[in-house]
């Protein structure tokens, strides 16, 4: 990934933004950062950090949007075939 002035002024944003134990495991030069980044997407309930996060990956040459999309429906599907077991075991 090719970094430019704002993607490195938003990965520090979304730093600022984290919990100091969260703030230690992403670095610039990680090869995996951006798969870190959307793991946190998924796991985060601040909409601020959320909105940060889609402007990186937004402004990144790759092809990020698409795999948030995947994982929302990954984990909608999820989501949904654990509340019919839940459904089945309560009747």
């Amino acid at each position: 990934m090719k970094m430019n002035r704002q993607l490195i002024n938003l990965f520090y944003e979304i730093k600022r933004n984290l919990t100091p134990k969260n703030r230690a495991k992403f670095k610039l030069s990680d090869p995996k950062m951006a798969d870190k980044l959307l793991v946190l997407h998924t796991r985060t309930k601040n909409l601020r950090l959320k909105y940060l996060i889609e402007s990186f990956l937004e402004h990144s040459d790759l092809d990020y949007q698409q795999n948030l999309l995947n994982i929302n429906k990954s984990a909608q599907m999820k989501f949904n075939k654990t509340k019919e077991i839940c459904e089945k075991i309560a009747y």
